[in-house]
């Protein structure tokens, strides 16, 4: 018995090497970064690489170093004049076990005969030295042209990104970068917005950046920043926290534009479709209902929480939160004031329900007289 049972384990073991043996070999797959303009989260997709690209190490012993407008990069065929780019063969990441992921090496090798443009060979959180040749090629391209394509592959604008982030963060820590160029990186940044903000990952990165730049730029002045940087989905802005905090700070009421700032982008609180499919008549109509219920506006004691503001960095290479800690009360965290705005915003939503469903239904325009009719009183 005890024979026969052996006998059947060996033949076991036989069946399942010889089965193995003649399973096709999987080819290697790699993780790509899909271009998505419907979640602000990474979404990936599986693909197989057909480059039969290995990562091997630079030769380049030459030191990163930042090259500004004006000068020009010559890389195969490429001329890149636009500067803003790190170039060398030896420059750590903050955490030091790695390349910055921004450093564009000359001696990599490039495939200028078929670019990827596609971004079908690129990864989730993109590094110069790792990503395939044609990878490379394409994105090169990007950076000898006016780097304006809104079509780019948005990991090319990324990796693009980083090597900002490291600027302003890292050189720029002690103040070391030049006044006008740290002018002309913010206004770089602004661009890239304009240009590619409709990808949500991208948006909420340089949105969240300028927040924290600014308020780190002007935090002892008197300078107002635009309204694109005050309000963020269910996320504060920095540049919302600093101005909420210094409004409570000096005992002056929350403005109207505080507080729609507040429950819009309160990460407890999502408006309801009507408020999102009016936008426009929620804003102006919660402005005037907050007028009529707290005057000037809501004053607020203020609390013994001190303000901190941070930044979460898209590159790898400078991991962890950037922080700044101010001696300002943190205001947003107060509960009874934001149930306050909250209850007020739901009572605007319900005065738009019927424009909502109305503008909501095929064939029915917002600025046709049915919907002219169904605004509330005070907003025709």
């Amino acid at each position: 018995m005890i024979i026969f049972i052996a006998f059947l384990i060996i033949a076991g073991a036989l069946f399942h090497l010889f089965k193995k043996k003649d399973l096709p070999k999987q080819k290697k797959a790699t993780i790509h970064s899909k271009k998505d303009n419907e979640s602000e989260l990474a979404v990936f997709r599986i693909g197989v690489s057909t480059e039969g690209f290995s990562l091997a190490e630079s030769r380049n012993k030459k030191p990163g170093r930042w090259s500004v407008p004006g000068e020009t990069i010559k890389i195969d065929k490429f001329e890149i004049n636009g500067g803003f780019v790190y170039v060398g063969g030896r420059l750590n990441s903050t955490h030091g076990y790695k390349t910055e992921a921004s450093l564009i090496d000359p001696t990599l090798k490039i495939n200028t005969n078929s670019p990827d443009y596609t971004g079908e060979e690129m990864g989730y959180w993109p590094s110069y030295d790792s990503i395939t040749p044609r990878s490379r090629a394409a994105y090169l391209e990007w950076l000898a042209s006016d780097r304006s394509d809104p079509e780019t592959y948005i990991g090319y604008v990324f990796l693009y990104f980083y090597g900002i982030e490291r600027r302003l963060l890292v050189d720029d820590r002690n103040r070391a970068v030049p006044y006008h160029e740290r002018k002309a990186l913010v206004l770089e940044l602004e661009r890239l917005k304009n240009i590619y903000g409709h990808n949500r990952s991208f948006n909420g990165y340089v949105t969240s950046f300028l927040s924290y730049l600014w308020v780190i730029n002007h935090k002892n002045d008197s300078e107002q920043p635009s309204n694109n940087l005050l309000v963020a989905k269910r996320n504060f802005t920095s540049v919302f926290k600093f101005l909420l905090a210094k409004t409570v700070q000096n005992g002056k009421p929350v403005n109207e534009d505080l507080a729609l700032a507040w429950v819009k982008s309160h990460p407890d609180y999502s408006l309801r479709t009507p408020a999102r499919r009016c936008e426009n008549e929620f804003g102006v109509l919660f402005k005037l209902r907050y007028k009529t219920h707290f005057g000037d506006g809501m004053k607020i004691i203020p609390n013994k929480t001190r303000l901190l503001i941070d930044y979460h960095t898209a590159s790898a290479s400078l991991r962890g939160n950037h922080q700044i800690k101010l001696d300002l009360p943190d205001a947003s965290v107060l509960k009874v004031p934001i149930r306050k705005l909250m209850d007020l915003a739901e009572s605007c939503t319900k005065e738009l329900e019927s424009l909502s469903r109305f503008i909501g239904r095929s064939g029915n325009s917002r600025d046709s007289i049915g919907a002219l009719a169904m605004l509330p009183n005070d907003l025709v």
